[in-house]
């Protein structure tokens, strides 16, 4: 199965890629046999005083490099993609969304709808959760990231409110207890804005 390739864009002059002739156009192929995901696996996996770097140069010869480094030294490479995946579309279709409602003419990526929790993370984005697979929410557990910013949307003529949220079927309980402890969290939160009269 051919590995995930991240194009360099970028090479961090005195650094350790720089030492190595890591070049930009270069590919990250995978750390200590690991294929990377994200920005998220690279990260992690850079954190240790020993790793093994498998690249690929544009004529398709692959070095293994091994680096001896600092534990949180990096390795000074930057990428096409900053997060080194493609970001996660919106796919609901609901009535009040603020970028469906935009002016034609506008430049392209103002019209981009993003449900993507580590946008969310990394930049503050809201993401809805309806969108997420049990994959995404596994990595949101193994990488302990948080905050993670909660769109809920109502509309509600009569001052009660009342939210249907689908928790999904999973086989694994972790994974059904953390959508249940999202859902009723933030179910509260609503319903304590309705009684303020925020919303």
């Amino acid at each position: 199965m051919k590995k995930k390739a991240h194009i360099i864009s970028k090479i961090v002059p005195g650094s350790i890629a720089e030492e190595l002739e890591i070049e930009a156009g270069d590919k990250l192929l995978a750390i200590d046999e690991n294929e990377i995901e994200d920005v998220f696996d690279y990260q992690f996996l850079i954190q240790d005083t020993y790793i093994e770097v498998l690249i690929e140069k544009p004529d398709g010869e692959q070095w293994l490099l091994e680096v001896d480094k600092e534990y949180d030294e990096d390795l000074g490479i930057e990428f096409e993609n900053g997060l080194m995946d493609e970001y996660r579309h919106c796919h609901n279709k609901c009535i009040f969304c603020f970028i469906d409602q935009m002016p034609p003419g506008m430049r392209e990526t103002l019209y981009f709808k993003d449900d993507d929790s580590r946008l969310s993370f990394l930049q503050g984005n809201y993401v809805t959760l309806t969108n997420m697979s049990e994959h995404d929410i596994d990595r949101i557990v193994q990488y302990h990231l948080s905050p993670i910013n909660i769109s809920f949307q109502t509309m509600n003529p009569h001052g009660s409110l009342t939210v249907h949220y689908s928790l999904g079927y999973s086989r694994n309980p972790y994974i059904s207890a953390l959508r249940l402890f999202f859902c009723q969290i933030f179910i509260l939160c609503l319903h304590g804005m309705a009684r303020y009269g925020i919303m």
